[in-house]
């Protein structure tokens, strides 16, 4: 009997500690619609790579400052501008990041503010699909910069991506996630008509396998200029989403029924899937409907689901759905939200 428990404990552990996320297309891919808010939490230090890796950020110092950010399709004439395949842009604040977004990776295009205008030579690979631990990828960084005045900056320069830790993350509020790093790491020179500036830049990026965006981000920059000034800032941000505590700047407590719903692809032209993640166990009702309120089908009867993503396939000619606009309904306890789904 204590043999057989000694090795019940054994196992256990082995379990846990292979335990491993990995970043997939269908499950963390950025989609439309979708509004997060980072937190401020002054800087946190990464820590080391490495396996089963705990990254306690429970005592973090939660700021007013928060970042927005939001996805959304891309028009056609500013996918004519950057004259890359650009599917998407992330809208942060007053910056404006064009995405391509396809089942292999997603990358950067172009970058639009107030200031200046960013075209790269070649897409900026953020993340590979799938990604796991000790996958690497490295490329090259080269681009071109306009400023309101329509000066040229000059951008070379080279970068890797890393998945170069994993293990556990402690959020304010003693909430935890199984979680990947991600270090996405850049050296470029930039070089104008009047000065040169050598910029390194690190990114880390905690993804759990259960939730599509980043638990937290730490970005880490230091510009050298010719003239010898140094500037450096280091920046930690927790998702806002995932905070449960009074810590909170702009929300003291998010509700116990809180969840995420997103279509993708949207329009869809034969088959897109409806991702749907909820915070604690909830009952979930799901149904697709016309215009008009007529039901075409439900996906998931009203039954009680524990926490995480769930996943529903969503057929054009399973459904016979024509050319236009349907709604997909979903009932998680009393809170109700309505997708809007188009059909090409």
């Amino acid at each position: 009997m204590f043999r057989t428990l000694i090795i019940f404990i054994i196992s256990l552990v082995a379990i846990g500690a292979n335990a491993q996320v990995v970043i997939n297309y269908n499950s963390h891919a950025p989609v439309t619609g979708v509004n997060n808010i980072y937190v401020s939490a002054g800087f946190i230090n990464p820590g080391k790579s490495g396996k089963n890796i705990v990254w306690d950020f429970s005592n973090a110092e939660l700021q007013n400052e928060t970042r927005n950010t939001y996805f959304e399709e891309v028009n056609l004439n500013e996918v004519e501008k950057f004259n890359i395949n650009t599917t998407h842009v992330l809208k942060e604040d007053d910056n404006s990041f064009y995405q391509q977004i396809s089942p292999e990776q997603y990358a950067i295009t172009g970058f639009i503010n107030d200031d200046f205008i960013i075209f790269y030579n070649q897409p900026l690979v953020r993340i590979k699909y799938p990604f796991s631990y000790s996958d690497r990828y490295e490329g090259q960084l080269e681009a071109h910069a306009f400023n309101n005045n329509n000066s040229e900056t000059i951008i070379d320069g080279n970068y890797s991506i890393t998945a170069d830790a994993y293990g556990k993350i402690i959020l304010p509020g003693e909430k935890s996630f199984d979680v990947l790093r991600v270090c996405q790491h850049s050296n470029s020179v930039q070089v104008s008509r009047c000065r040169e500036v050598n910029i390194e830049s690190t990114k880390y990026l905690w993804y759990s396998g259960t939730e599509r965006y980043p638990i937290a981000t730490t970005i880490i920059q230091t510009k050298r200029f010719c003239n010898g000034e140094v500037q450096k800032t280091e920046n930690t941000w927790i998702n806002q989403k995932y905070l449960k505590s009074d810590k909170t700047p702009e929300q003291n407590s998010i509700a116990n029924n809180y969840f995420d719903a997103h279509i993708f692809p949207n329009p869809l032209v034969d088959e897109a899937e409806l991702m749907i993640s909820i915070n604690n166990a909830s009952d979930v009702e799901i149904s697709i409907s016309s215009i008009t309120g007529k039901n075409l089908k439900t996906l998931q009867k009203r039954i009680e689901l524990e926490s995480g993503q769930y996943f529903y396939k969503i057929n054009s000619s399973e459904l016979s759905l024509m050319p236009g606009m349907y709604l997909v309904n979903i009932r998680v306890n009393n809170e109700k939200q309505t997708l809007k789904l188009i059909k090409k």
